[in-house]
């Protein structure tokens, strides 16, 4: 008579931790001070901002997460992700990088305010998912919030805003 209540108390769990572990992947996860987007800033981050690709297909995108690595390993990284990091349609990092996945970058200079950032690794998505990359110019205006990025064979371009300064 008691194996029956233990077996269903037992089942129950197990499907409550399963449950709970699914939930736990799918949740966005803050990137730690440790990580190469630094500190989230507010959920209004997200929302603010956008950016305008030209080249190769034009697209108007609201949204932007823009983060500064802080101090440590990423220390003069800033990540940026339209119209956010879990979605990003257009992707890059100013900085040093050496995270072997962006050969060459890193020798960057560091991010350090308004000016170009050349040999800089820029991703976009197009509206049929199929991904863009190549290497290219970022420029960030003296506002320090907004700027634009082209692909050094001309292919990609367009203009980006975060939202708020950097």
């Amino acid at each position: 008579m008691m194996r029956q209540p233990t077996f269903l108390l037992v089942f129950t769990l197990n499907v409550i931790l399963i449950v709970l572990f699914l939930a736990g992947c799918n949740k966005q996860q803050n990137p730690s001070s440790d990580s190469v987007l630094g500190s989230v800033n507010s959920a209004t981050t997200a929302m603010a901002g956008g950016a305008r690709i030209e080249k190769p297909f034009q697209q108007q995108l609201s949204g932007a997460e823009c983060y500064g690595g802080g101090g440590g390993k990423y220390a003069g990284d800033v990540g940026f992700g339209f119209p956010s990091r879990s979605n990003r349609v257009l992707a890059f990092t100013i900085g040093p990088l050496s995270d072997r996945l962006s050969p060459g970058q890193e020798n960057n200079r560091p991010y350090d305010g308004a000016g170009t950032y050349p040999n800089i690794g820029i991703a976009l998505q197009s509206p049929n998912g199929k991904p863009i990359a190549g290497f290219g110019t970022i420029t960030v205006n003296p506002d320090l919030q907004s700027g634009s990025f082209a692909f050094n064979d001309g292919s990609a371009s367009g203009t980006w805003d975060c939202g708020r300064r950097l």
